[in-house]
């Protein structure tokens, strides 16, 4: 037998060889068949990856730049800060700069969305620069009428862009059937050839299905499980070597695709201004705290800290310095709290930390450690010196804890003692507490 390396294969090699092995009867048979794979199957899944490359991953990737938009924005807004509005107009002007490169590709009903998605854009770069002007100029009225048609607007260019972006997936998965249809007609080919000649056909057949036609089902099959929401499948295929691009090529997107959603995942679970998890966060930690509570024995405490007379700091000194101070008091918690712990912004002065594995001495023993690091932090704020203080309630759980709720109702309890008790103080709820 010969000693051939399948894998230093082209498509257009393969095809040729199957031609010379089954002869002159299946010439004819053999050219039908590359040009039905070549330029119905290997044509279909290069315009999906062209079109994957160039028009669905830069909508993608837009979105995700508006959203990220909108974080420099609000600090800015906030603080005044000359280096966030740089950092704004810088991610502003990579969403302009990617309309031009997705409109010339798209026609019909996709060009009058994504014509109006642009339209929405930039109606939305004008309030933004509204907000800019009125924050400039101090009119705080209209500051607060255009951050709401900000929003809306954003809001709206965004659904526009899912929406295109659906109708894309669908036309790529009208390709991927088209692919599958083609692939049913080399087949019939190969069965007319193997009718003509039996013998001759064997080399051939072992080469077209050796080589072409499980890379062919590989890459329908992770293309349909991709298409189904699989982003951890990797398409391998060694042989035919345009075909091996392709399938290296989807799963360079599908990489980078599936990056993209898990940083919009992660942007929706942490609070905008302190960096830290928010309330959504919480509550799906809490719940799976309390569920390895009751099935693996695994204790755990939960503390509540409220920043003592914050109101009093915002009406003193203003919004701008009540921001830096949730900050500040955000970051002390971060450092002062194990590798294991987790801190939560859950309200607007409130913060939540749940310590694993942890009793109720080891609870007070860390509340304590956060509290004396905020009261010994020194913050300088608008020109003003702040010591601030915190209060601290703890709950432990236990197998007696049935719900999330009735344990920060708990934590809650003991925090609202802290605070009666004349606050910068920590309390550990017990049985009568209440009382």
């Amino acid at each position: 037998m010969l000693d051939i390396k399948w894998s230093s294969f082209s498509l257009r090699q393969s095809l040729v060889l199957s031609m010379v092995l089954t002869l002159l009867p299946l010439l004819v048979s053999a050219g039908l068949g590359y040009f039905i794979l070549h330029k119905t199957v290997v044509g279909d899944y290069q315009d999906v990856a062209h079109r994957q490359h160039d028009l669905l991953l830069p909508i993608r990737r837009m979105q995700l730049l508006m959203l990220r938009m909108e974080i420099p924005l609000e600090e800015y807004l906030i603080s005044g800060s000359e280096a966030k509005l740089r950092d704004f107009h810088g991610l502003r002007q990579e969403v302009e700069s990617s309309w031009p490169r997705i409109m010339p590709l798209l026609d019909g009903e996709l060009a009058a969305l994504t014509e109006r998605s642009r339209s929405d854009w930039s109606s939305m770069d004008g309030v933004a620069a509204d907000l800019v002007a009125a924050k400039e100029s101090g009119n705080r009225e209209a500051l607060l009428q255009s951050q709401g048609r900000f929003d809306s607007l954003q809001a709206s260019v965004h659904d526009k862009l899912e929406a295109l972006s659906v109708l894309i997936e669908q036309d790529i998965e009208r390709d991927y059937r088209d692919a599958s249809l083609g692939l049913e007609r080399s087949e019939w080919v190969a069965g007319i050839a193997a009718g003509i000649s039996l013998l001759l056909m064997v080399g051939g057949i072992t080469i077209f299905y050796g080589t072409i036609l499980n890379s062919v089902n590989r890459l329908i099959e992770g293309a349909g499980r991709f298409s189904e929401g699989d982003r951890d499948h990797k398409i391998e295929i060694a042989i035919p070597r345009e075909l091996h691009q392709v399938a290296e090529e989807l799963n360079r997107m599908i990489g980078i695709i599936r990056k993209s959603e898990d940083r919009l995942v992660e942007m929706a679970r942490h609070d905008k201004l302190t960096g830290l998890l928010n309330r959504a966060a919480w509550d799906e930690v809490l719940a799976e705290a309390l569920q390895r509570l009751h099935r693996l024995h695994e204790s755990f405490a939960l503390v509540t800290a409220d920043i003592d007379h914050f109101k009093k700091i915002n009406d003193a000194y203003g919004h701008d310095a009540g921001d830096e101070v949730l900050r500040s008091v955000a970051g002390v918690m971060t450092e002062s709290v194990r590798l294991i712990d987790k801190v939560f912004r859950t309200g607007g002065e409130e913060f939540s930390i749940l310590l694993p594995a942890t009793d109720a001495i080891s609870a007070r023993v860390a509340a304590e450690r956060i509290r004396r690091a905020v009261e010994n932090r020194v913050l300088h704020a608008g020109g003003n010196t702040l010591r601030i203080t915190i209060s601290l309630g703890i709950a432990v759980a236990t197998r007696n804890t049935d719900t999330a709720k009735a344990l920060s109702k708990q934590a809650d309890i003991a925090l609202y003692k802290a605070k009666t008790a004349g606050r910068n103080t920590v309390v550990i709820y017990e049985r009568g507490i209440e009382s």
